[in-house]
């Protein structure tokens, strides 16, 4: 489960004669780590199925050795017990009994915690806590996650909202593509797919997240987008194409802005359209 949380086939059985391994067959304290990282799973298929979009566009995988993405690193010439998803997610899971904790090396560059939001200066190696129910895992910054809703298997509901987690690098930078379809058809080999970009810039104390209109003719069904942006904690306002939305509780219907943990989100329509939202 450390690692196949995250792998394009996501199964758990073996030989027909071998000892039972259904979640609930090892107790509730294990049962519910299982069920917190298939939940992860489904959440985290925005992200995945996109990265596996470019790696069947591409033929670059959808796991990466660090030295595929940091060619010129010496470091990562002999590390095969941590790897990359795509370009924006590191993941070191816990390959031998007993370990609590262990080392992870991290790249140049800034990352982000994925579970606790720490930054960390990459080109460097750390000391990653590991207890039974979390996998180290680090977001680079630059990146984008997209997510969605729980769900208990792929098109049980729409996805909706799709939430855009944020890490914005030093420079305040961001960026992202989203690659969605009707998950069943070859109908995208026909132009039937969708395909969106996100960019963050910023200057100063202000940002801008630019949401480009989308490529392809896939229509999905009516949702809501959420940038979670987790480098900023305040703003003083927020408009999108220049009009100002209000500030709104995080539980409140419709579109608006509000803070969020450890960060900012602003709440929008899927309308299918271009979008320029600033944040001051």
């Amino acid at each position: 489960y450390q690692v196949f949380f995250l792998v394009p086939f996501c199964r758990n059985h073996k030989e027909k004669d071998g000892y039972d391994q259904e979640p609930w067959r090892f107790g509730q304290y294990y049962e519910g780590i299982i069920r917190k990282y298939l939940k992860l799973r489904y959440r985290m298929m925005p992200f995945l199925y996109t990265t596996l979009e470019e790696a069947h566009r591409t033929g670059v995988p959808l796991f990466r050795p660090l030295l595929l993405n940091y060619q010129t690193d010496e470091n990562t010439l002999n590390l095969d017990d941590e790897f990359m998803v795509g370009d924006a997610l590191l993941v070191a899971p816990v390959l031998q009994p007993n370990q609590t904790s262990r080392m992870v090396y991290l790249p140049a560059g800034v990352w982000y915690d994925y579970w606790t939001g720490k930054k960390y200066a990459g080109g460097t190696m750390i000391r990653a806590d590991a207890p039974l129910e979390t996998v180290p895992m680090y977001v680079r910054a630059g990146s984008m996650i997209p997510m969605g809703p729980e769900m208990n298997y792929t098109g049980e509901k729409p996805s909706d909202p799709i939430n855009f987690i944020i890490y914005t690098d030093e420079k305040g930078e961001a960026a992202t593509t989203v690659y969605e379809d009707d998950g069943t058809s070859p109908a995208y080999q026909q132009g039937v797919f969708r395909r969106t970009t996100l960019n963050v810039t910023s200057t100063g104390k202000n940002y801008q997240l630019n949401l480009s209109a989308p490529q392809g003719t896939y229509t999905p069904a009516p949702r809501k987008f959420v940038f979670n942006l987790k480098t900023i904690t305040a703003a003083r306002s927020v408009t999108v194409d220049g009009k100002a939305i209000n500030a709104i509780k995080q539980g409140e219907a419709g579109d608006g802005w509000y803070k969020d943990g450890d960060g900012l989100s602003v709440r929008l329509t899927d309308d299918g359209r271009a979008h320029q939202i600033s944040i001051r």
